[in-house]
């Protein structure tokens, strides 16, 4: 969990927010106000892209499913209605000492379809949980990452990781996967569960192979790339 904490001024006080996370993993995001009197003010919390089922700017990139979560507000524990102004979520009220905002992001695994222009990224997706990108690394996998092939309704679900001594939320799924067997005379194929882990998190292990872009059909697999 991490603490963090600000002050700004407001017309008669000096407000102090502390602000309680375990984001990027979780998204709930607890503010706790401390005013001495009570005072009129709007507090603006911003509103990501990917909270909003944008995966970028433009049309570049896109989510495949669009989720039906949205950002959620509570205060001293009821539902606000806020309003959303240029990308941030408003909140218009009288503000008292100890007043607690609870600011849900929704979490869930999205992926990234690149255009039909970008050739490199056809028939494949990116894996997005939040504000993270992911990434297969052989260190995860058994020195393979090449090898495997993520179909678009593959079913990928969040599992508690650690890289090094850092902790995160890493995404695992059953995935076909590619063998060759040691007379290299015979290919087979089996299932086989694949983990994805952050992608700023990749080679803190050493060298070791990694890819991004899923193929989703078999078609697309490369075998031993180099």
């Amino acid at each position: 969990m991490l603490f963090r904490s600000t002050n700004f001024q407001l017309k008669k006080n000096l407000i102090h927010i502390q602000q309680e996370t375990n984001y990027p993993w979780s998204g709930l995001i607890k503010f706790t106000v401390h005013i001495p009197k009570k005072e009129n003010a709007a507090i603006a919390l911003r509103i990501p892209g990917w909270a909003s089922n944008k995966a970028v700017p433009g049309d570049m990139y896109t989510f495949k499913n669009v989720g039906n979560e949205r950002p959620s507000i509570k205060i001293n524990g009821q539902i606000y209605d806020f309003e959303e102004n240029n990308g941030y979520a408003t909140i218009n009220r009288e503000w008292r000492d100890g007043d607690v905002i609870e600011y849900l992001l929704p979490m869930q695994t999205n992926k990234v379809i690149a255009r039909s222009e970008v050739k490199q990224d056809r028939l494949r997706y990116a894996l997005q949980r939040g504000p993270i990108i992911y990434c297969i690394e052989g260190a995860d996998n058994d020195g393979d990452v090449w090898n495997l092939v993520a179909p678009i309704e593959t079913n990928w679900k969040e599992q508690d990781y650690s890289i090094l001594d850092e902790k995160v939320v890493s995404l695992v799924a059953d995935l076909p996967v590619v063998k060759i067997d040691s007379a290299l005379n015979k290919i087979n194929t089996e299932h086989k569960t694949i983990r994805a882990i952050p992608y700023y998190t990749w080679c803190n292990r050493g060298s070791n192979p990694m890819q991004v872009w899923l193929p989703s059909t078999i078609e697309d697999v490369k075998i031993n790339y180099r």
